[in-house]
């Protein structure tokens, strides 16, 4: 499965075992394990095996409707990140997930493909309303997600514990109503 728009410069594909090499490299950063909510799937280091591991997961989840898997890639090829949607389509709501790889940080290349998620949420699902959970310490996550109309739902407290510390996530959603009035002019060509 493939999500592109002609404006951006990159695009979301499901992951295949051929991407195992170059999902490992981005991923084996600490930041990225340490600033994700769902702590188990990208542990640090984190190896090819690992990687592997992560797209059998995204497989199985693809294949029974509970989730969607997508590499963030350039145009040009290149692997710069993962994205995840967490169906719930009884509920026509999704959580959705993202992140970037080191060198390819603070481009715009996680907009590109949170906008993506959201117009494939909305206008292919027919989902009614997005989630995204976000470390509290997670600037860069929550002024994205704060920049494209997404409303603080609120804090669940310590809610997680690692590096020896609890440390508190965010919960933010956008519906499909919102969605309509502030992205998605600006995401049509």
């Amino acid at each position: 499965m493939e999500i592109s728009c002609d404006r951006f410069r990159v695009f979301l594909r499901s992951f295949s075992m051929a991407d195992a090499d170059a999902l490992s490299v981005i991923g084996n950063d600490p930041d990225v394990s340490y600033n994700m909510v769902d702590l188990q799937r990208i542990p640090s280091p984190f190896s090819k095996a690992d990687a592997q591991r992560f797209i059998n997961i995204a497989s199985r989840e693809q294949m029974d409707s509970s989730g969607l898997h997508f590499g963030i890639r350039l145009k040009v090829g290149d692997l710069v990140g993962a994205s995840m949607m967490k169906l719930d389509l009884k509920n026509k709501s999704c959580e959705i997930a993202y992140w970037i790889g080191r060198d390819y940080r603070r481009k715009g290349y996680a907009r590109e493909a949170v906008r993506l998620m959201l117009d494939f949420a909305f206008n292919r699902l027919k989902l009614n309303r997005v989630q995204a959970d976000s470390l509290a310490s997670n600037d860069a996550s929550l002024g994205l997600l704060n920049s494209l109309g997404f409303t603080k739902e609120g804090t669940r407290r310590q809610r997680l514990y690692h590096n020896g510390a609890f440390i508190d996530d965010i919960t933010l959603s956008l519906l499909k109503s919102e969605y309509s009035d502030k992205i998605e002019s600006k995401l049509v060509d």
